[in-house]
């Protein structure tokens, strides 16, 4: 688009919005008090009175689009102006989430970029920059890679420490490194890798190389949450350079809210021990021997089942110390079998608030014992199970469950 800033064309079709904008406007300010004869004089959001624009922009920048139809013309009149006024309230945060979802797919990088442009013109202290998605990380779409341009504008955001970018745009790797280097005070960031983002292969053979890079630009993160498709040889190597990282990919605990971090506390770390509170765990990894005294702050994991076709009488010679943790909070099963699902549940359970048990096969055999799960963890809260339940015995004990969520699709 020839104008970055986005400013409004009164285009024909634009011109045939304008009135139904100004309804919403109307609308949206009679709900919060104002009287139909002062709402009848309202054309523009900036004909409010201020008292009465600050709750409506907050309302307009917190409110996602429900209609199954995206103008552009909603963006010009309504959104982009809503945006530059609540910039000018000097708020720290800055969720884009609402703004973004009216507009339509094809102009959302266009959108975005121009709102991060301006927002490191006019508020570049800001704290945080969001971008969130309630779709699936795999299923999650990018129109575009991060451009010069808006990396530039990103880079002028000195004060930022959480920087959420989780869909319609994609990074490549140098430019992450870039990034985390010219935002020293960056605690979480989260984005998505492109589709030919091919395990790290750059660095694969240069461990050495890969390990400087690593804590040269990200030695100050906490949380390092991305989407790729690809992706273990990255992880494996941000495991060992950056035990600085209290979560690596993305949270363990599906229930997990966002961490709160003081930025004053200063990330250290006890030589050969990491800060990690989320960890992944395969079972056939070369790292687990005395895995839990080099992570002692696990609180939550996610643990992937491994089988070795080639020796299925295989056993898992360093289970021992997967078992070992202290204070597991939440656990997450990846294509277990109950046998041996039940070996953690059997040690961690009685701590667990949350479970989330995930399979392939939904029709799993031997049955999912309901009773015997939910009485080995008396304080669960949460409960989410993705496999098809056929335990023949009722369920007499539910735990303190709060939320649980079944997902029976096959």
């Amino acid at each position: 688009m020839a104008n970055q800033d986005l400013s409004i064309k009164w285009t024909k079709s634009t011109q045939l919005r304008a009135p139904y904008c100004e309804d919403r406007i109307r609308r949206i300010a009679l709900n919060f008090g104002l009287s139909p004869s002062a709402a009848a004089k309202i054309h523009h959001i900036t004909d409010l009175p201020l008292p009465l624009l600050v709750k409506v922009v907050k309302y307009m920048m917190t409110t996602e689009c429900t209609s199954l139809i995206r103008v552009e013309s909603d963006m010009q009149i309504l959104m982009f102006p809503a945006l530059k006024l609540y910039m000018a309230l000097g708020f720290k945060v800055i969720d884009l989430t609402a703004f973004l979802s009216f507009c339509p797919k094809r102009l959302k990088y266009q959108y975005l970029k121009s709102a991060v442009i301006r927002i490191s013109k006019f508020t570049p202290d800001i704290e945080e920059l969001l971008l969130s998605s309630k779709t699936p990380r795999k299923y999650r779409n990018f129109g575009s890679f991060v451009d010069d341009e808006m990396l530039k504008a990103l880079y002028r955001l000195k004060n930022l420490r959480v920087l959420q970018l989780d869909e319609w745009c994609c990074f490549e790797i140098e430019d992450v490194f870039l990034l985390c280097e010219n935002l020293p005070g960056l605690q979480i960031l989260s984005i998505i890798f492109p589709d030919s983002f091919d395990d790290y292969d750059e660095y694969n053979d240069n461990h050495d190389r890969c390990d400087a890079v690593l804590k040269r630009s990200m030695s100050n993160l906490k949380e390092f949450i991305y989407t790729a498709r690809r992706n273990y040889a990255l992880r494996l190597e941000c495991m060992m350079s950056l035990p600085n990282l209290h979560v690596l990919k993305e949270y363990s605990d599906l229930f997990h809210p966002k961490e709160e971090y003081d930025p004053s506390t200063p990330n250290e770390v006890v030589p050969g021990h990491t800060n990690r509170r989320h960890l992944m765990i395969h079972l056939d990894m070369d790292l687990l021997g005395n895995i839990h005294l080099k992570n002692p702050h696990v609180r939550h994991i996610t643990i992937l089942w491994f089988e070795d076709e080639e020796d299925p009488d295989w056993e898992w010679h360093e289970l021992h110390y997967v078992l070992q943790f202290s204070n597991i909070e939440s656990l997450t099963f990846l294509n277990f079998p109950p046998v041996d699902l039940f070996r953690f549940i059997d040690v961690y359970g009685a701590k667990l608030s949350s479970l989330n048990i995930n399979h392939e096969n939904r029709n799993l055999e031997p049955f999912l014992n309901l009773n015997r799960m939910l009485t080995a963890c008396p304080l669960l809260e949460r409960l989410r199970m993705c496999l098809v339940i056929s335990d023949p015995e009722p369920i007499t004990f539910y735990a303190c469950l709060k939320e649980v969520e079944l997902n029976f699709s096959l």
